[in-house]
């Protein structure tokens, strides 16, 4: 049997889920009390919410999702972004990743949100469908190339993209696992946000941000990011005909990355005008 709670986000409790995501995923070094907390009690949208599993006072399961905003059919809603849904290698084959799952999205809809939105690998893709009610829009876009992506002119409104407001952005740039880099886009409106890839020699192109939702303590640095980078998401805006990006192959993807959403009331996106890249969920 085992004993099910909501997450509790104090000091200690924070560190105990810390350990127990590093124990579950051992290569996940940058999940530290500091970084928990900054994901799940900093975040101006609102705490995370979620649920542990217990056996004899030992954690053996957690679930977590993180509040957002997003312009989802052109009204900002408050929705929700699944983060680390986790089990331990003892209590796996007993149903208890979904049973959270679930309990986490029957909370988050009493609470009122709007909406869930998760990136997910081919095994638990099925497992949110058939348990949850998610449905798959397809798998992320991903490519490696040189410079950036062209822009198309006139490109479609998108009927789903995450809202970044100056104080969220702030939050955002804070995290503790990773440092970032600013750069001005080619027109003075936008800026460019670059990450870590993975990837000896690559950035990862975390985002294109209208030059609005910088933070006012914020600014625009020179480039200096290199040229070879790495572009993950979709974006109705891109233009792969001017750019000189190509397809990752999928034997070096670490997964499928598919976008799966919750519809709680408000319709879905088409899968063709949604705006999702790394900054919108990508926290390392």
């Amino acid at each position: 049997m085992f004993d099910i709670r909501p997450i509790a986000l104090s000091g200690e409790h924070i560190a105990e889920t810390a350990r127990f995501l590093r124990l579950v995923w051992p290569k996940a070094q940058h999940i530290t009390a500091a970084y928990l907390d900054w994901e799940y009690n900093q975040n101006p949208c609102g705490a995370a919410l979620g649920f542990n599993a217990y056996r004899n006072g030992e954690m053996m399961a957690h679930c977590a999702v993180q509040p957002l905003e997003a312009r989802l059919h052109g009204e900002i809603r408050r929705g929700v972004l699944s983060l680390n849904a986790a089990t331990h290698p003892d209590a796996r084959r007993q149903g208890l990743y979904f049973d959270l799952v679930k309990r986490t999205y029957a909370k988050v809809a009493e609470a009122g949100y709007e909406f869930g939105v998760a990136v997910t690998n081919h095994r638990s893709t099925a497992g949110f469908v058939k348990h949850v009610g998610f449905e798959c829009l397809g798998p992320l876009d991903v490519r490696i190339g040189i410079g950036l992506p062209g822009r198309r002119k006139n490109a479609p409104t998108p009927e789903f993209e995450k809202h970044w407001a100056p104080e969220m952005l702030a939050w955002r740039l804070a995290n503790p696992s990773v440092s970032y880099r600013i750069a001005p886009g080619k027109s003075g409106d936008r800026v460019l946000i670059y990450g870590p890839s993975g990837f000896a020699g690559f950035q990862t192109i975390m985002g294109v941000l209208p030059k609005s939702s910088l933070p006012d303590a914020v600014e625009a640095q020179s480039r200096g990011t290199g040229i070879f980078r790495l572009w993950a998401g979709f974006d109705p805006a891109a233009d792969w005909r001017r750019s000189p990006f190509l397809p990752l192959p999928m034997a070096l993807r670490p997964s499928p990355l598919n976008f799966i959403f919750k519809e709680m009331g408000h319709g879905k996106p088409a899968p063709g005008l949604i705006r999702f890249t790394p900054i919108d969920f990508d926290n390392f």
